[in-house]
């Protein structure tokens, strides 16, 4: 293989109101590809926010602008896709594959990347998110499509590999929780923490951040989180959660999961009262069992390699490529 198709780069956002999910989804699979001898690179847009942000891995920072407002997706990116494609081709990327991690990045980015020779990898985890990647990854658990160029389901749920560190344990929620855990990376997290003192008017674990937080999750009763990665990753632990949704892209997959009896939704964050939690809290909480049986469920269905197999496959297409530019 041609040595500098021994790279990948990974083009997300991180930071203010967009959070760490599409990163720490993207360094699972990083950390894979290091493993087999691929070195990941990520290109990430300067914001305030990031100032003290560090990786073990290589960044490409992007032209600074503001962190973003709001969860509108359209905000995210610098101006236009234009600018965003001009950015990029400044950078000289050398790899054929480009990993896209980034709702503000829609189809008409893909397309353009193309145009420049680039294989497009990148997740489809929502419905209304318009995407045209050359292989695409959908790891939600729905039916399974068997396309060469589609990895779907839970399969290929990259979650951390230090995940294995730790076991799975059972939890007895006792009527009033006293070790509850509360993490939305930053969102109304004060309202949320504010709606569980009011209502179950007992001692309440809560952080915004812990360096281990797989650990945090093992210690509580219940935590409280949203449709995101770290749903799955307190699926794995077989942890008794309650979860929001917080952003437009968790709608459809907060639905899905529900469907099957997989998760429990206490609500849109963004546009609930505090009565209306309150309620909410009170509702789910009553059916302590039915929290129980839901987490093992959901235990059942989740593996810790699908970062892995994600790695193995771009390896696969990085040796395909590099066969065709030989």
């Amino acid at each position: 293989m041609n040595s500098k198709n021994k790279k990948i780069y990974f083009r997300l956002d991180a930071g203010g109101i967009i959070g760490f999910g599409h990163y720490y989804r993207c360094y699972s699979i990083a950390i894979e590809l290091e493993k087999i001898g691929v070195e990941p690179i990520f290109v990430i847009r300067k914001r305030p926010s990031l100032e003290k942000f560090q990786s073990k891995f290589k960044i490409l920072w992007l032209p600074l602008i503001e962190d973003a407002k709001s969860e509108k997706v359209q905000g995210w990116i610098n101006r236009s896709i234009d600018t965003e494609i001009e950015e990029l081709i400044q950078l000289v990327l050398e790899s054929k594959i480009v990993f896209i991690d980034h709702y503000g990045l829609d189809f008409a980015f893909h397309e353009r990347l193309k145009k420049l020779n680039k294989f497009v990898v990148g997740f489809k985890d929502y419905d209304n998110f318009q995407a045209d990647y050359s292989l695409e990854v959908d790891y939600r658990p729905k039916i399974v499509e068997f396309k060469k160029f589609k990895l779907q389901g839970l399969r290929y749920l990259p979650l951390n590999s230090k995940i294995q560190d730790y076991k799975a344990h059972k939890n007895n929620i006792k009527t009033i929780p006293k070790k509850i855990g509360v993490y939305l990376g930053g969102i109304k997290e004060e309202f949320v923490l504010k709606a569980c003192d009011l209502f179950l008017k007992s001692k309440i674990s809560f952080t915004r951040f812990k360096e281990d937080i797989f650990s945090y999750y093992q210690e509580c009763e219940l935590f409280i989180g949203a449709f995101g990665l770290s749903f799955f990753e307190r699926g794995y632990l077989e942890v008794s959660q309650m979860n929001f949704v917080i952003a437009e892209n968790q709608e459809s997959f907060a639905e899905l999961v529900i469907s099957k009896e997989l998760g429990v939704s206490l609500g849109n964050l963004i546009n609930l009262g505090l009565d209306q939690l309150i309620e909410n809290l009170n509702n789910n909480l009553v059916e302590k069992n039915r929290l129980k049986n839901i987490a093992s469920n959901l235990v059942l269905k989740i593996d810790e390699h699908g970062a892995s197999r994600i790695a193995a496959r771009l390896s696969e297409e990085l040796k395909r490529l590099g066969e065709l530019i030989c």
